[in-house]
């Protein structure tokens, strides 16, 4: 199993990053300074 963790993936490059990794079938970790948001960022992948 492979794994991706990016820092900032919730928009621009980052976003973008993690969604080609998803698609790769990479399980991707998302991290984001505040809470806010972050479930519904996730669900795009």
């Amino acid at each position: 199993m492979s794994v991706m963790v990016i820092t900032g993936g919730t928009a621009g490059a980052g976003k973008a990053t993690a969604l080609r990794f998803a698609r790769a079938g990479y399980h991707v970790a998302l991290i984001r300074p505040r809470r806010n948001g972050v479930a519904g960022d996730a669900t795009g992948l």
